[in-house]
């Protein structure tokens, strides 16, 4: 623990801190989807090229005034940000400019400068106000024509993402108690592990008025086998405060730094009690209620460190702004760039806005919040974000809402207590996680407890996951944990209310799974396997899972290589055996000294794959595996009733009349069963190529397809 002082820290130091700014250069890298194909190394060349500048953030000569055309004053921004030249004398927004100054010249343009910021990184913001009559356009280009002003933005407006729409929270608590909670997991059980003494953290029944349901089916109580926070970590909450003296809050909350990013002073010198409004109180409690002191709930995150950093002005009906949650990330990042909070990992945010830009492609070009989320992925802090829940009717959104779908943050929607969506709760492509959001018990403002739904009560809780996870493996990246708790993710079955095809969310965060895929892996990457490739998260989840490894002592893994029939016995034993051992299979060329021996002769035991029938009693352990031969051996290994498969996907692919007779039922089923979904010709179609060699990308691919369905 590295907060013994934190009740000593001065106001004066606080501004002190404030003055530095710094961000650490990692790469901050966005990941294709997975796709069973063999390496292509011009698809991988686009995919890189398209996360070069994803919002335009290098533009030279300015935004494109047209881009704001939509925007009204008061409605949807408040003023601009203007960004200065590198070159540009910050001295010139003195009063004593002269008739040249930078000041003056936005003063003639209609624009009066309010305030200054330094931007995280390391960019020169200021901040202007309008003139009366001036469109969004009209301001952007005046700006824009003053020399020294690099760009110029609007102040967006953003508002709070609040519980679920009016009759809808109600509606989803209903059938989450019909549902019940899921307590089948080992993990889950209160006989095999000393759970917390809080009496709501006990009752896993979603029947219950207050309850902790979500400790068990996120499978956080299993994580907490392996890692509790403890206060080895702090999540920053960019939201409304936190009641300071809430009994379940007050151990865990770092009060002497809490900061009103709004109105850039201590918290406590505008809100005293903490918070005026309860929705920051509420995320608060999720992602760190204090554990083991006999009342209320405890945190996903087992005492963690949370610090509120207010963004909204005093009251519910206040909006954030691009400025304040510039402010609030500014803060954040100083207090771990000076070492006054050098824990700090994670930050969650329940705040959107919904295409206030009048763009073409649908997506907000507010810059500025980007590219402080980018400097905040740099120094190490995930920001986790509310995906929205939909309209006031209880009809879900499937347009953008913002920052949550922005590529840098984790956009997480919410599931109801049985693990089906909640219908109102935002889903498109830019989604990336679920987690319950119906009923959720956390801390009141008014020191008590209540249940809220809504994606705000989803956040926090993959928020105190992130938290376990950067617990347990302290030097992971924001890229190592975002791809353990993909990897991990199980897949959502709702046959009602099915979104698969229309959702980027990976599945439902499993919280064991991801801590042990994190420590399994922490930062021992293949060397020939990155981020970005389509088989990136395939090879982490089968290496997370145990299933496959490097090859030799190389520290590679060789997506491009063949499978053997030696390798992929290897990984069937790896799925299935349990570590059996299995006598010798006889087979002449199966030396009984080699690495794979153990594996090859649990398969002919178990007749998933017993080798040549020409006559020869070989394996052919070397030899290598075609893709029809792969569906052949998976269909035996899952004693799959193949006969019976729809051919429908199958007809779809181009080369199908390549299949061999023998392994046409095997091929049929594998398709349909999306185990093999064809090499991906990036016109929208697909080729079967039956006779092709399964390269190992495509067999780690396979296989996690296979498991993630839940056939293996």
């Amino acid at each position: 623990m590295r907060f013994t002082n934190l009740t000593q820290v001065s106001r004066s130091m606080l501004a002190a801190i404030l003055a530095a700014s710094i961000a650490f250069p990692v790469p901050a890298i966005a990941f294709a989807a997975d796709t069973d194909n063999a390496p292509d190394e011009s698809a991988i060349d686009s995919a890189e090229g398209s996360q070069d500048d994803p919002a335009g953030t290098s533009e030279q000569g300015g935004n494109d005034p047209e881009r704001f055309s939509g925007l009204i004053e008061g409605e949807d921004y408040s003023g601009l940000l203007i960004t200065l030249d590198a070159d540009a004398s910050v001295s010139l927004l003195a009063e004593d400019d002269g008739d040249g100054g930078l000041a003056q010249g936005l003063a003639q343009a209609g624009l009066a400068v309010t305030d200054q910021i330094e931007a995280a990184n390391g960019s020169v913001l200021v901040t202007a106000d309008v003139a009366d009559g001036k469109s969004a356009p009209e301001a952007v280009a005046a700006a824009q024509a003053v020399p020294g002003v690099a760009k110029a933005q609007p102040n967006y407006l953003y508002d709070l993402v609040e519980d679920a729409p009016d009759g809808v929270a109600g509606q989803a608590g209903a059938n989450d108690a019909a549902a019940g909670a899921q307590t089948t997991d080992e993990g889950a059980s209160l006989q095999s592990f000393s759970m917390p003494n809080d009496p709501y953290a006990s009752i896993s029944d979603s029947n219950k008025p207050l309850n902790q349901y979500w400790l068990y089916n996120t499978r956080i109580t299993k994580a907490w086998y392996d890692v509790q926070t403890n206060g080895s970590v702090t999540v920053a909450t960019l939201d409304t405060g936190a009641l300071f003296d809430h009994e379940d809050l007050r151990a865990n909350l770092l009060a002497d730094y809490a900061w009103d990013a709004f109105n850039s002073k201590p918290l406590a010198e505008s809100v005293s009690e903490g918070d005026a409004v309860g929705h920051g109180t509420m995320v608060a409690g999720i992602i760190a209620g204090t554990a083991n002191n006999g009342v209320g709930i405890a945190g996903g995150s087992y005492n963690a460190r949370v610090l509120p950093v207010k963004v909204w002005g005093d009251s519910a009906s206040d909006k954030a702004t691009t400025e304040s949650v510039v402010r609030g990330y500014n803060y954040v990042i100083d207090m771990v760039a000076s070492g006054a909070i050098p824990d700090l990992r994670v930050v969650n945010m329940s705040l959107g806005s919904y295409d206030t830009s009048d763009t073409s492609d649908g997506r907000l070009n507010d810059e500025a919040f980007h590219d402080a989320i980018i400097a905040a992925k740099n120094a190490g802090i995930v920001t986790v974000c509310s995906g929205g829940n939909g309209t006031k009717t209880g009809q879900p959104n499937t347009k953008h809402i913002y920052p949550a779908d922005f590529d840098e943050c984790v956009s997480v929607t919410a599931l109801n207590a049985d693990g089906t969506n909640c219908y109102w709760s935002d889903y498109n492509e830019s989604k990336d996680i679920s987690a319950p959001g119906a009923s959720i018990t956390s801390t009141n403002v008014s020191g008590s407890y209540y249940r809220a739904s809504g994606t705000s009560s989803a956040a926090p809780i993959v928020s105190s996951i992130f938290a376990l996870m950067f617990a347990a493996v302290p030097s992971a990246t924001v890229d190592d944990a975002c791809n353990a708790v993909y990897a991990t993710a199980t897949p959502i079955s709702d046959a009602e209310n099915d979104r698969t095809d229309f959702s980027g969310s990976h599945g439902a965060i499993d919280a064991g799974a991801a801590v042990e895929a994190l420590e399994g892996l922490g930062r021992t990457a293949f060397s020939d396997v990155h981020p970005g490739e389509w088989f990136y998260n395939a090879v982490y989840f089968a290496k997370a899972h145990g299933i496959m490894n490097g090859v030799g002592d190389t520290g590679e893994f060789q997506p491009s290589a063949p499978t053997t029939r030696a390798q992929a016995a290897t990984v069937l034993y790896n799925v299935y055996s349990k570590g059996e051992v299995a006598s010798s299979c006889n087979k002449p060329d199966v030396d009984q000294s080699e690495w794979y021996a153990n594996a090859v002769n649990w398969c002919v035991a178990h007749g998933i794959m017993t080798g040549y029938d020409d006559g020869s009693n070989t394996f052919g352990p070397n030899d290598s595996l075609t893709r029809e031969q792969m569906c052949k051996v998976l269909a035996i290994a899952t004693k799959a009733d193949y006969a019976s498969a729809d051919p429908a996907k199958y007809n779809a692919l181009l080369g199908t009349e390549e299949t061999d007779e023998w392994a046409h039922p095997f091929v049929v089923w594998a398709v349909d069963e999306g185990l093999v979904n064809g090499v991906d010709n990036h016109d929208g179609t697909h080729t079967l190529d039956p006779l092709g060699l399964v390269y190992r990308c495509q067999t780690a691919q396979i296989f996690t397809n296979a498991i993630t369905a839940g056939i293996m």
